[in-house]
């Protein structure tokens, strides 16, 4: 059988050449494309660089829809046994009163009343969990904090909140801020005159001014706060968490934002065997943190009573 090779014309030839040079193929590479109708530099770039606006929705194959449903069921129901299983059990080694509910999280409102975090952005919480340690209540959730682009999301904070709560007010409000935390940090607002609500306090501890930023609205009641023992104790606590930490103290809470870049509490990739002891000593670690900060930062004393 003989094949017969394709004539061009001279014009064509100019084209060839051209496309050749200006994309940085192969001649032979740019023939075949040119012979599909690639008859620009344009087209082939978009053909071999192909953006998600160039494809077919997969959703237009017949039954696409009922499988993903499926996927997503069974994916949901995946997670909620993990953490029915292995959180749960956790939780309640450690603390009384415990409530968890994986769908829920803290209210946005709560995190408002800090000052720490810019909240226009996308936000999203779950993996709600409150009791008791040692007589002091807490909650915590994870928060995802993101800005959007029209192609990706970028998180801006993805980690763990906990707030823990005490009988008395605290009489101010301090704020205590990692300074690599970025553009989510928001600080103390300001007065209409733009004047700034609380003062910056320097610290005695050169290496902890290094680290963190400290905003108070009473200079005299951070200073009886931030003793040299708890700013000790908060150096080392961010060096320990593998995140960037937030701190607020205001009115009968103290927040404490552990921005890792991590969504707790998650399973394994589903279709994967578990193992039952590597899990439950995983989740153990996690659920863990909070009795650990309490005891830590002596939450229980005298001085937070």
């Amino acid at each position: 059988m003989k094949i017969r090779q394709r004539q061009y014309d001279k014009e064509q030839l100019n084209i060839i050449d051209f496309l050749t040079k200006s994309t940085g193929l192969l001649k032979e590479t740019v023939i075949v494309l040119y012979n599909r109708g690639y008859d620009t530099k344009e087209k082939i770039q978009k053909f071999l660089n192909p953006g998600k606006q160039n494809f077919h929705s997969p959703y237009l194959l017949k039954g696409v829809d009922l499988a993903v449903e499926r996927l997503k069921n069974a994916k949901e129901n995946y997670r909620k046994f993990y953490k029915s299983y292995f959180v749960e059990q956790s939780l309640s080694q450690i603390y009384t009163n415990i409530s968890y509910n994986h769908a829920e999280g803290i209210p946005k409102a709560s995190l408002e009343e800090t000052d720490l975090v810019n909240l226009g952005y996308g936000y999203k919480s779950n993996d709600f969990v409150s009791g008791s340690y040692k007589q002091v209540n807490f909650s915590q959730a994870d928060v995802e904090i993101s800005s959007s682009s029209a192609d990706y999301d970028v998180d801006l904070f993805l980690g763990r909140w906990m707030i823990f709560e005490f009988p008395k007010n605290f009489l101010f409000k301090m704020q205590i801020t990692q300074k690599t935390f970025g553009p989510v940090a928001k600080g103390f607002p300001k007065r209409p005159d733009g004047a700034q609500i609380g003062k910056q306090i320097i610290t005695e501890s050169p290496t902890f001014n290094e680290k963190f930023n400290v905003f108070a609205e009473d200079e005299f009641e951070a200073f009886y706060l931030l003793d040299p023992v708890l700013i000790d104790r908060i150096e080392k606590i961010s060096e320990k968490c593998k995140g960037k930490l937030m701190i607020c103290f205001v009115d009968n809470k103290l927040h404490i934002a552990i921005n890792n870049q991590k969504d707790t509490f998650e399973p394994p990739k589903p279709f994967k065997p578990i193992n039952k002891n590597i899990e439950s000593s995983k989740i153990y670690q996690e659920t863990k943190i909070i009795s650990e900060l309490i005891e830590y930062l002596n939450l229980n004393q005298k001085i937070f009573k």
